[in-house]
């Protein structure tokens, strides 16, 4: 992977709690956007979650590109999968996501976006983010190689 040690990192807060980090490349344009705020109580109380078998999540498991922007790497920890977000050789933990179906996920801090797997134009698996209202927005597609273990890939 290639170290990008020049993009800026910025976090800040607004008046609600509500945290965003945003990533800036050399030239101080925002790029990949990441927001933790407060999940509204008639999300959570919709979001019901689902055990599903190791095999169908280590099936998810792997390191996915945002296109023109930071990888993911994706790993299965107790039932749920772990996303870490990667750029300029610094990780950043952004969460677990919990099934609510074999397809879709969501993380229980944060109820209101909805991680879809899917697959891309090229047959690869892909994550699509959508927001409250069902609109995609991120998406990140599996990035092809062998796995050397707990979900990463020697490429």
């Amino acid at each position: 992977m290639e170290d990008d040690s020049r993009s800026t990192y910025i976090f800040s807060s607004d008046a609600q709690g509500n945290v965003q980090l945003v990533v800036e490349d050399e030239e101080g344009k925002p790029g990949m956007r990441a927001s933790k705020q407060s999940p509204g109580k008639d999300l959570q109380t919709k979001r019901q979650p689902v055990n599903l078998p190791a095999d169908v999540l280590d099936a998810y498991t792997g390191q996915y590109q945002i296109e023109g922007g930071p990888t993911l790497n994706i790993t299965r920890s107790d039932g749920k999968l772990a996303v870490t977000m990667v750029q300029g050789g610094k990780s950043m933990q952004i969460g677990l996501l919990t099934p609510e179906s074999k397809t879709r996920f969501f993380m229980e801090n944060d109820p209101r976006s909805t991680y879809v797997v899917s697959t891309d134009a090229q047959g690869r698996l892909q994550f699509v983010v959508e927001d409250a209202e069902g609109k995609p927005g991120v998406k990140a597609s599996k990035r092809k190689g062998e796995v050397i273990g707990s979900g990463f890939l020697r490429c």
